[in-house]
């Protein structure tokens, strides 16, 4: 049986996928894309060669984030939605 340290990696790597993926899907569609179309982007994003070879590395804790910050920089850009943003 696994130690608590191989879960806790496999937990931090599925956190990671998961918030990189979400928050592409969320950029995507806030670019007016198609949900299947931001879909495909999102599991493009999260499985792509920076993200998914490199998983337990520190670095992609950053780029987990790169699509939340484009999304909350396409929100800003919006008047109406500023300052609910």
């Amino acid at each position: 049986m696994p130690g608590p340290m191989a879960r806790g990696f496999a937990w931090a790597a599925a956190i990671k996928l998961l918030l990189a993926a979400a928050g592409m899907w969320l950029w995507l569609r806030e670019l007016a894309v198609s949900a299947r179309s931001a879909l495909f982007g999102a599991v493009a994003f999260g499985f792509s060669f920076s993200f998914a070879q490199w998983i337990f590395f520190p670095h992609t804790a950053v780029f987990c984030l790169w699509p939340w910050t484009l999304f909350l920089i396409e929100r800003l850009r919006d008047a109406r939605d500023r300052a609910r943003v």
